[in-house]
């Protein structure tokens, strides 16, 4: 049974993660600035928030995450807390502190307490537009040059870079998942083609679907949450940072799929794309972690479908 620490551990990501360490019998800390326990119940059950430590504090501020390291007795650290897209493009200043400073300060945790891992999230808007990478049909390579457009894709491009640093100069063992559209129960935060697209088509709600031309990468977060848990206890890595990956479906058919299992859906497409790399090979992240097949899209749904209608029926949704 091992010890961790999860910043940003009362999140979308984050619930799902701990829950999954709590089913194993890890003892498990979650680091949060705003900790949303109804969140973490709702996702890990009604007793997750007595089984878990909660600690209050800012991963910016060096003292309160190595502070919380040592009050949990934690050997390793999940490191999921950062500001998201569109939230991130709004201040540089301010995503730069929540999204690279915070990265530095986990590393240098690590680093001063000799801690066996540090898993963290990257991103695959690192890579920038699918024009850089042979097209929207093109698989792009785990080791493919950045081109990031977004304040959010240029630190966490940086973070990946301070990963590879610390590693080959200190020593700290992290590694890097690289995700893209995560979806599922109990998402609040980003793309507005993830957790508005599930609510409105559920309450048969209009809604105006962005980038109806787009190609999605649909992550679901059960296997987000299963790679992050992977990586914890995996050996070290020949690679850093990982590519990862769900199904990629169009815009369209993402629509008539809902469309199929929620008939009252009323989703109009918008023309246009985000212009993010969505195809990306992950033969790294299997030959090195074990990664099996993503969950399908309409496995994916019909789950997220299911559980959003039984929160609703018992009044937490």
């Amino acid at each position: 049974m091992g010890a961790y620490l999860v910043t940003g551990g009362t999140g979308f990501i984050g619930a799902y993660v701990v829950r999954d360490l709590l089913a194993s019998d890890h003892r498990v800390a979650v680091f949060d600035l705003f900790p949303d326990l109804p969140m973490l119940e709702l996702v890990a059950g009604p007793a997750a928030a007595e089984r878990v430590s909660v600690i209050r504090g800012d991963v910016t501020i060096a003292t309160q995450i190595f502070g919380a390291v040592r009050e949990a007795g934690a050997e390793a650290i999940v490191h999921l807390a950062s500001p998201l897209p569109p939230e991130s493009e709004r201040d540089a200043s301010s995503s730069l502190y929540g999204i690279t400073e915070g990265h530095v300060n986990v590393l240098e945790t690590a680093r001063i307490l000799g801690l066996r891992r540090v898993v963290w999230a990257s991103v695959t808007s690192v890579f920038g537009r699918p024009e850089h990478h042979g097209g929207l049909d093109a698989a792009v390579a785990n080791d493919a040059p950045h081109f990031p457009e977004t304040l959010y894709g240029i630190w966490k491009s940086a973070n990946e870079r301070l990963a590879s640093l610390y590693f080959a100069r200190f020593g700290v063992d992290s590694i890097g998942l690289r995700f893209n559209q995560g979806y599922g129960p109990g998402k609040k935060r980003g793309r507005p083609f993830g957790y508005q697209l599930f609510e409105h088509a559920l309450l048969g709600l209009p809604y105006r679907v962005p980038y109806g031309d787009d190609l999605v990468n649909w992550q679901y977060v059960e296997d987000i949450a299963a790679l992050i848990v992977r990586a914890l206890h995996a050996p070290t890595t020949r690679t850093r940072v990982f590519n990862t990956t769900g199904e990629v479906v169009t815009m369209r058919d993402t629509a008539a799929l809902l469309a199929s299992m929620l008939p009252g859906a009323r989703l109009e497409l918008e023309p246009g794309r985000a212009g993010l790399v969505w195809r990306v090979d992950t033969t790294a992240l299997r030959d090195e972690l074990g990664a099996g097949a993503p969950v399908p899209v309409r496995e994916g749904f019909a789950r997220t479908i299911a559980t959003l209608r039984g929160w609703k029926e018992a009044g937490k949704w």
